[in-house]
């Protein structure tokens, strides 16, 4: 059984553990050899008449209407796709920020009324003795 040192505190541990049984640090592994690099695939070489060709038909293509692009039907591409959404007035904004704060005050004070007046423990009866006076 072989000890190694820990790098971090200096203790001897058994190799086999894989972690320093004092500090718990784990041993540095040796690392594997690097894979070798993959070796370049030479380019295909392209005939000039072919390269031309597939320059010639990339120029004619013709460009696709608008909307043609994303896959939509000509006759669904007039319609708002959301971009023309109006705004909240900024008033109508302030009223629902008030309301909100209204509805939250009043549910704090409605939970406060209803913790302040609960139901208090009543008080237990006083002893009575088997002759049934009190104590």
């Amino acid at each position: 059984m072989d000890a190694v040192k820990c790098p971090a505190c200096g203790m001897e541990s058994p190799e086999e553990l894989g972690y320093c049984d004092f500090c718990k640090e784990p041993f540095r592994k040796k690392k594997p050899e690097p894979a070798p690099p993959p070796s370049k695939q030479p380019a295909v070489p392209v005939p000039p008449e072919v390269f031309a060709k597939l320059m010639q038909a990339k120029a004619a293509a013709e460009p696709k209407a608008a909307g043609e692009e994303a896959g939509i039907p000509a006759e669904f591409a007039h319609l708002d796709a959301g971009e023309r959404i109006e705004g909240i007035p900024p008033g109508l904004r302030a009223a629902a920020w008030a309301f909100l704060a209204f509805v939250m005050l009043a549910g704090l004070g409605l939970a406060g009324t209803l913790i302040s007046k609960g139901k208090r423990a009543k008080p237990a009866p006083p002893p009575v003795s088997e002759e049934g006076t009190q104590f």
